[in-house]
């Protein structure tokens, strides 16, 4: 596969921050960008937006993983968060 383009907002969510916040605020052609071994816990929506693209959700530093084309494995868990 290929990584959608995402012309939109850069949204970031530190760690403890609030990916629901990030969710509901994005439009699509943004990317949320999450903190690198980050924890969020809790159930999230991704509620329906208007307009035509996507909302890419990966990790802010994509560093240590495959690249487009190339499956994750366990072995790649360390570098996501979860």
């Amino acid at each position: 596969t290929r990584m959608p383009a995402t012309p939109g907002r850069a949204i970031r969510v530190p760690a403890g921050g609030d990916l629901q916040a990030a969710l509901d605020d994005a439009r699509p052609g943004d990317a949320i960008l999450l903190a690198r071994g980050a924890t969020f816990r809790g159930a999230f929506v991704l509620r329906p937006k208007t307009g035509a693209g996507w909302i890419v959700i990966r990790p802010d530093d994509m560093s240590g993983l495959p690249g487009e084309g190339t499956r994750v494995t366990p072995a790649h868990a360390a570098a996501m968060p979860k």
